[in-house]
């Protein structure tokens, strides 16, 4: 599988043109995108903009929202420090920016787990994790479907300690190229982090994708360094970082 490339087409579509990221290989473009008028799949708002850097790319994607301000971008560069650069969106536009890293799935050796995967039986043992980790989530109807639909793709990778689920993985709903790209989402119980868990977790996680045709994808937050350092240990190279805002 070429992941480097199924990876540039996933983040391609995010920006709202086709292959971009495998076609303009250095400098900067600022573009409209009719995906930043539209809330994507698995998204509760829109992102008014859609930003990449790397060490030789800044490609900025707006909608309608952004457009006002959006003359002020026209010449930043990719030489721009990641926190100028939220500066000064910060500046043109007075709302948040949430910033966070890129993944590409660079596989060197199989990573060895000793994790399994969750049955639909089951769901008793999944739904007490679950509340573990959202203690105040109110509502549950939806989770039996959301869970078993896990189950059905292999996607639901866990470690059990003592008969107790103490990490599993999650399959985040896919906005673009579902049927080439998953990525992954995991969650451990707070007493039991720290202990390799998750990487067992997603180490098998990371074998089901690839054995179902897909690439693997990991996103995470700029300041989450324990999940940057869970992706490095499991095969994942950061690649890119994204900027966005909704206005």
């Amino acid at each position: 599988m070429d992941y480097r490339n199924a990876t540039l087409d996933y983040y391609s579509k995010w920006l709202g043109r086709d292959s971009i990221l495998s076609s303009f290989s250095k400098g900067s473009d600022v573009f409209y995108s009719k995906e930043r008028d539209a809330i994507q799949y698995g998204y509760s708002k829109l992102l008014s903009l859609w930003i990449w850097k790397d060490q030789k790319r800044l490609l900025i994607s707006y909608g309608e929202s952004a457009k006002k301000g959006i003359m002020h971008l026209k010449n930043v560069t990719p030489e721009i420090s990641s926190e100028e650069l939220k500066k000064q969106l910060k500046t043109i536009y007075g709302a948040e920016v949430s910033h966070g890293v890129k993944y590409l799935y660079q596989p060197t050796m199989e990573i060895k787990s000793d994790a399994f995967l969750l049955s639909k039986a089951q769901y008793p043992e999944y739904l007490e994790f679950f509340m573990q980790i959202h203690p105040n989530c109110g509502n549950t109807n939806w989770l039996k479907e959301y869970f078993e639909n896990m189950v059905d793709a292999g996607l639901c990778c866990g470690v059990m300690k003592q008969g107790i689920l103490v990490s599993c993985t999650d399959a985040p709903g896919m906005p673009f190229l579902g049927e080439r790209v998953q990525e992954i989402g995991i969650n451990t119980i707070p007493a039991e982090r720290g202990n390799g868990y998750a990487q067992n977790a997603c180490a098998l996680c990371v074998r089901q994708i690839i054995r179902s045709g897909k690439c693997p994808q990991w996103s995470t937050d700029i300041q989450n360094k324990a999940s940057q350092k869970l992706a490095e240990k499991i095969g994942f190279r950061r690649f890119g970082e994204f900027f966005t805002l909704s206005l």
